[in-house]
């Protein structure tokens, strides 16, 4: 396990970080542990990325630090919140057409496709037909929450309420969810498959970071759990800093990144479960 370092002094200059005679470029992998995780909204999509082409999307942001020391911002493009709800009966493919105009009202939504689940709420050993909703930014999902639940009107079907499923789970816990990432994995960013930052360009960097690098999402390149298992009995290393009468990191690591992820999705959520 590497050292802990930690000090009282309040001079941060003691916490800087070496920086590298030469720098890495995307020949090769770029792997990192990550410390903490948030989101931002970009306003423009970051171009040749999946998702949405235009508009306002959403950017899984991880911040970690290197086997050898040198700290990192991953942006992550391309994953796209979205909720659940039960198919009623006989809803047709002009129906759920009809439902998503309904809902761009309220708030945009992409894409509305079937797909096979079990609900924890009220269990049947069978599969039912389900919703599932994809909305341009996080902040949509509630908002469409609460027009489903207060009832909708679909044009050739009737007005009628939904239950939805999944509909309060926070955006950066999803897509941990959903790539079956552990809390402060190590991450593999592959060769060839992100890109670095540089102070001008169109999408300049946002922090201090010596690494800055954007990817698209996917759960076989951001996440390589093999690397994840090599570095089993390894702590990369980052410092304490004083605040108050507490510790806090440098990267300001939350819940999130010491979950046990797969645990968490019935330990810490309420909303309707659907498997």
């Amino acid at each position: 396990m590497s050292s802990l370092r930690f000090t009282t002094s309040s001079d941060y200059s003691l916490f800087q970080r070496q920086t590298p005679e030469v720098l890495q470029d995307n020949t090769s992998p770029l792997i990192f542990q990550w410390i903490d995780a948030d989101y931002t909204v970009a306003k423009v999509p970051y171009p040749g990325m999946p998702g949405s082409k235009q508009g306002e999307v959403p950017v899984v942001r991880f911040y970690g630090i290197t086997a050898e020391g040198y700290s990192v911002i991953a942006h992550c493009h391309g994953f796209t919140p979205y909720l659940y709800i039960q198919s009623p009966p006989r809803f047709t493919d002009a129906n759920i057409e009809s439902l998503k105009a309904a809902l761009n009202a309220f708030a945009v939504v992409h894409s509305i496709i079937k797909c096979r689940k079990k609900s924890l709420y009220h269990y049947q050993a069978e599969d039912a037909e389900f919703l599932k909703i994809y909305v341009q930014v996080p902040s949509n999902v509630p908002k469409i929450r609460g027009e489903l639940e207060k009832g909708v009107n679909i044009e050739g079907y009737g007005a009628r309420s939904f239950l939805t499923y999944e509909s309060n789970i926070d955006f950066v816990l999803r897509f941990l969810f959903d790539t079956k990432a552990f809390g402060s994995c190590w991450m593999e960013l592959p060769k060839e498959k992100y890109y670095l930052r540089k102070e001008k360009d169109t999408f300049p960097r946002t922090g201090t970071a010596l690494y800055e690098a954007d990817i698209a999402y996917s759960p076989l390149c951001c996440f390589n759990l093999s690397i994840s298992s090599q570095h089993t009995d390894s702590i990369t290393s980052f410092s304490m800093i004083p605040k108050g009468n507490t510790c806090q990191s440098l990267h300001c690591a939350f819940s999130r990144s010491i979950l046990n992820v797969k645990d968490a999705r019935v330990s810490f959520l309420s909303r309707n479960l659907i498997l």
